[in-house]
């Protein structure tokens, strides 16, 4: 990773984790699986620290650039990234799927959520790669799940929030709701910033959502994250945003 992404503590404001302090992005054997439509169901594998790995894929610096990162106990093999993958490839996109489900498994959950700042700044990492080689940043959207929009905060953060978009589905809210807002998904982490939330009652009331406050864009609640992908009754709540499910999150 960069220098600045390679020091990490458990001092304020990053003390969500109980003093679990991040694995390293080898220890949690992030990968990079670059789909497009040139090589809709097989990935090529993106090395943020080889430029050659990018050079020699199918990746597109003319297309827009869509990042999906799974949650907790997931992985970039789950049905719902896939079938993400398979409908946002009926645009002309690049798509990385970020998989970290080494570091996303259980049971331990303070670990993960350690985790996902080693992962959002891996992939900051890969974004500033693509950046030299021509992406503007506002090409960029990261997309993420649970912890992996908590994921694309820290990623957005580390950015300086210039990145183009970010989406979170149903933020994870356990060790962040109630912390600092560098250390959760906030409305400056990029241009633009929206979130599906589909339970979004507080934590004390038995929801499982980080609610804060995000820019322009919220979704009606319904019954649970992998429906807000597909179903065609999901609408977006404010006039500007009526696309429906996965057809906003393809537009810029």
């Amino acid at each position: 990773m960069l220098p600045q992404f390679q020091y990490y503590d458990v001092w304020w404001p990053f003390i969500n984790s109980f003093s679990c302090l991040p694995q390293s992005a080898s220890q949690q054997r992030i990968r990079f699986l670059l789909y497009t439509p040139e090589n809709p169901t097989s990935p090529q594998l993106l090395d943020p620290m080889n430029v050659t790995s990018v050079k020699n894929s199918n990746f597109n610096t003319q297309r827009p650039t869509k990042f999906i990162v799974h949650g907790y106990s997931g992985s970039a093999n789950n049905k719902w990234v896939q079938d993400m993958v398979k409908e946002m490839l009926t645009q002309n996109v690049n798509i990385i799927a970020v998989d970290w489900k080494k570091g996303a498994q259980g049971p331990n959950y303070y670990q993960a959520t350690a985790n996902t700042r080693v992962v959002g700044n891996y992939i900051a990492t890969l974004i500033l790669l693509l950046e030299k080689l021509g992406v503007p940043m506002s090409a960029v959207h990261v997309i993420g799940h649970s912890l992996g929009a908590q994921i694309a905060g820290y990623t957005g953060h580390g950015l300086d929030g210039r990145l183009g978009r970010i989406t979170g589905l149903d933020p994870a809210g356990p060790n962040f709701e109630t912390y600092d807002r560098l250390v959760k998904l906030d409305k400056d982490d990029a241009q633009f910033v929206d979130a599906i939330h589909t339970n979004a009652k507080s934590l004390v009331l038995g929801g499982r959502q980080c609610v804060s406050e995000l820019r322009k864009c919220a979704v009606t609640p319904i019954s649970s994250p992998m429906e807000a992908l597909t179903c065609p009754d999901v609408r977006m709540a404010e006039p500007f945003c009526s696309k429906r499910s996965v057809a906003c999150l393809l537009d810029k």
